[in-house]
């Protein structure tokens, strides 16, 4: 039987193997978030002061404490968070979970974009930012430098430019990266 729009047999769509694995890497707090909780404490410390120790002072202490609670609340609740990473075959989307309840796409490339993959402290890494001084970094890891899990560099072809997305990869996501990125992984 064949497929008449592809002009392949039906088996050919069947045989290949198709991977899939995600990842979920725990990200500390970003520094624009710890602001947040502390400008959120600081505007409700100052609206309760107005309310008691100034005469008077409840009329504009009260609305500054209830926006400095907000603030606070909204901004404790998205102190945890983590990055996701899903592969599908050679399509890799990186989503950025908050407070294990809001999930949003960060980052998505595919493997025709990708020019090599190699490890933050290679040698490749460091020839490719010479080359290329101008390189975009993004980094979708734990930022924690006493991770059990090694940080691989994907150097992209994107946009028109030379983009880097760092990964923290635990082992069956690197068994993934090694089936589906072949000739691409630079060691």
């Amino acid at each position: 039987i064949r497929d008449s729009s592809t002009s392949r047999g039906l088996g050919d769509v069947y045989k290949r193997q198709d991977g899939y694995v995600e990842h979920i890497v725990k990200t500390k707090t970003s520094a624009g978030i710890m602001v947040l909780i502390v400008l959120g404490a600081f505007i409700t410390v100052v609206g309760a002061f107005f309310m008691f120790f100034v005469p008077g002072g409840a009329i504009f202490g009260l609305p500054l404490a209830v926006v400095g609670v907000i603030i606070f609340s909204l901004a404790i609740n998205r102190k945890e968070c983590e990055f996701e990473y899903l592969f599908v075959n050679d399509d890799v989307e990186v989503a950025r979970i908050t407070a294990k309840s809001s999930r949003k796409q960060m980052y998505h490339f595919e493997g025709g974009e990708v020019k090599q993959i190699t490890t933050v402290d290679s040698i490749y890494r460091d020839n490719e930012h010479q080359a290329n001084s101008g390189i975009k970094t993004i980094n979708f890891t734990s930022k924690d430098k006493n991770t059990e899990n090694p940080v691989y560099s994907f150097i992209l072809n994107k946009n028109n430019r030379t983009e880097e997305v760092l990964l923290e990869l635990d082992a069956k996501t690197i068994e993934h990266v090694k089936q589906f990125f072949k000739g691409k992984i630079r060691e």
